[in-house]
């Protein structure tokens, strides 16, 4: 995390520059349309993806 202040810090970095990037790789990734729209919460890969920033937070203490 030293890059940045704190956790809520990186958090608005993440949704403000990276979060639609990872959304759309993803649903070109695993050819899982639903994770570009609201009902994204309904595909197991928008958890696995956004498991993948908690564990970078736990990491990053």
């Amino acid at each position: 995390m030293s890059n940045f202040g704190s956790l809520d810090e990186l958090g608005r970095f993440l949704e403000w520059s990276l979060h639609g990037f990872l959304h759309n790789a993803a649903a070109g990734m695993w050819n899982e349309q639903i994770l570009l729209s609201f009902q994204s919460p309904r595909s197991t890969y928008f958890w696995q993806l956004h498991g993948l920033i908690d564990q970078l937070a736990t990491a990053m203490g």
